[in-house]
């Protein structure tokens, strides 16, 4: 069909090329035409190129146009032979070109129409026996209901999970028939109880409802709820009665609905997958791991189209369309953008909203915090993401003068200073994602000589406490007041050593420490600090290292203070000795630089609304 298609375009395209040499009598006398023959030859030379167009890219409008150009020109040439003469031979063509139009078409809709869902060939039905495997297990459950209904339950929820495996073992052959990797959450998937228990009960809705973001969570708590309920019918222990856990209605209700989704899968008939239906497939998987396109896979439009077409397939089909379609009009939009002059002279136009998420690891998330800010911020919007990840969501209204050729990194230094002031404003940790891997770097860990499961673990021995913290009107005061010092500063190195050690904690976890790396860039950050603003007593360390200390960190335990001062004496020494890196050293630099800058950025402050230098800065 698609080849088909291109050579439609083809065709089309020099028809579009006779008729605009027409326009230029050198084919037929357009300037001697009357009103009718030039508004015939205008619509066939417009129609022809757009129909060439839409054929070629694969787009619907190119085969509405197609068969409309068609079927005007037999209406024109039949019903008003003679007015436009003998056309014998376009006539013979159109028919010719619609006759086979509609009979790939018809074939391709029947295709898809009577054939199943199954993506497997009859060979690899044989070899996917999960279905088999859940037959067997269901057999078991009906046999034991009457006499052990908690073992009747645990066997019809394997069964209905090897419903589940079954239905990702056949998108996993895609890879043996596409020659591509599948997507890494198909092996997750497969090996996780409730998830396989999801696919055998989500699965049906495809096609027969609209489906809501209800139906999918209501799906995942009935999964979950059935993966419990089996584990405390097959493991006793002192709390409870495996006997009890289940009444015989819950074991007949799934037993019924296990046997009514394998009568399902033993439904559909396998077919061979043809290249173009198996690409299409795997697009769909792929998805997936887009977050943003997975919501506008299952968002409300796309969900009421999966109902219109009632075929999953089809549906798969409308959605590639719509992002091929959604891309094109990207590049078409980028094109635009990059050949855009900008008026430096106008007015600052908001063009671009930039969406940052943000975590932080020592500050919970209050919503109702952000409302002073969001009142007396314009261009930076803050807002809750998911308070159990400790996530914001921060907005960026950036004007027209960033233009696409800059605006990655005009955005990302603005995305900087803005995370730079959060950390020092809040003397907190905030950066675009937290450790994961933090206490083992092993997935199991099995005592053979006793079959046992061990587990053991690796923490700092002094770890970074930040506290019970929470994100505060506080806090965001002293970001407001940090942000335009960071960002009117000519000593852009301060700031980059500063980032450079949030970077560092950041990937610091069990498999490889950076917190000497972090420790570093803090101290380099403080020399430079040092070396900017000597002139202020306060921060002379290297005059009065104990005194400067002592001023800044006035409400700090003397053992914090003491460790401060060493590590300062660490940070200015020419020749720095082999020193002991905790994670909790890195916590202190840290704080310590927050204090300092944030005594300049109010220092800074002061002057530039006062207009008159104010003194040196006050004690934190």
């Amino acid at each position: 069909m698609r080849i088909y298609l291109k050579v439609l375009a083809a065709l089309y395209f020099a028809g579009f090329i006779f008729h605009a040499a027409d326009l230029f009598d050198a084919r037929l006398r357009f300037s001697e035409m009357d009103s009718i023959w030039k508004t015939w030859i205008l619509f066939l030379a417009a129609a022809d190129l757009a129909a060439a167009v839409g054929l070629w890219r694969g787009k619907r409008f190119g085969e509405i146009l197609f068969v409309l150009v068609a079927v005007c020109q037999l209406f024109a040439y039949l019903c008003f032979k003679s007015f436009f003469g003998n056309q014998t031979f376009l006539v013979i063509f159109h028919f010719v070109t619609l006759a086979v139009y509609f009979g790939f078409r018809g074939l391709h809709e029947y295709k898809l129409r009577s054939g199943p869902r199954s993506l497997l060939s009859s060979a690899d039905e044989k070899q996917n026996d999960a279905v088999e495997n859940a037959k067997r297990f269901l057999t078991c459950a009906k046999e034991s209901e009457q006499i052990a209904p908690n073992v009747a339950y645990v066997l019809a929820t394997t069964a209905l999970e090897e419903v589940g495996k079954s239905l990702l073992k056949k998108q996993k052959l895609l890879e043996k028939y596409s020659g591509k990797p599948n997507p890494s959450w198909l092996a997750k998937h497969e090996d996780d109880h409730q998830k396989k228990l999801f696919w055998a009960i989500w699965t049906p809705m495809l096609g027969n409802k609209v489906i809501t973001g209800k139906d999918f969570v209501e799906s995942k708590e009935l999964a979950s709820s059935i993966h419990n309920k089996r584990l405390r019918a097959q493991y006793s222990d002192d709390g409870h009665s495996t006997q009890l856990a289940v009444n015989p209605e819950e074991v007949r209700n799934l037993i019924q609905f296990t046997d009514a989704r394998i009568k399902i899968e033993e439904s559909y008939k396998p077919i061979d997958p043809d290249p173009e239906r198996v690409e299409k497939m795997r697009w769909f998987l792929g998805i997936h791991e887009a977050r943003e396109d997975s919501k506008l896979i299952f968002g409300g439009r796309s969900m009421q189209k999966l109902s219109e077409l009632g075929d999953v397939y089809l549906w798969v089909c409308w959605l590639k369309d719509q992002f091929d379609e959604a891309d094109q009009d990207a590049i078409r939009l980028s094109e635009s953008e990059l050949n855009r002059e900008i008026d430096k002279t106008a007015e600052k136009k908001i063009k671009w909203k930039m969406t940052v998420k943000l975590v932080s690891k020592s500050h919970s998330i209050r919503p109702g915090e952000f409302a002073k800010w969001n009142e007396t911020v314009e261009q930076i919007k803050i807002r809750a993401g998911d308070p159990k990840k400790r996530e914001i969501l921060v907005d960026f209204f950036l004007p027209e003068q960033f233009h696409i050729k800059t605006l990655w990194w005009q955005s990302h230094a603005l995305v900087n200073h803005f995370l730079i002031a959060l950390n020092i404003g809040t003397f907190g940790y905030f950066w675009w994602y937290v450790p994961t891997i933090t206490e083992r770097f092993y997935e199991k860990l099995e005592d053979l000589e006793n079959k046992s499961e061990v587990r053991i673990e690796n923490h700092p021995n002094k770890p970074i406490v930040w506290g019970n913290l929470a994100l505060k009107k506080d806090d965001l005061n002293r970001v407001a007041i940090c942000l335009p010092f960071i960002y009117r500063s000519k000593e852009t190195k301060i700031f980059d050593h500063y980032l450079t050690g949030l970077g560092f904690l950041a990937k610091t976890d069990v498999v490889m420490r950076f917190d000497a790396n972090a420790l570093e860039a803090f101290a380099r950050a403080l020399q430079l600090i040092v070396e900017k603003y000597r002139e202020i007593p306060l921060i002379d360390f290297l005059a009065r290292p104990t005194e400067a200390i002592g001023a800044i960190c006035s409400d700090w335990k003397e053992e914090d203070r003491n460790r401060i001062t060493e590590l300062v004496g660490w940070a200015f020494s020419d020749k720095r000795n082999t020193l002991a890196i905790e994670q909790e050293d890195v916590g202190i630099m840290k704080i310590l630089t927050d204090n300092i800058l944030q005594e300049l950025a109010r220092n800074e402050a002061r002057e530039h609304f006062s207009g008159k230098k104010s003194e040196a800065p006050s004690n934190s």
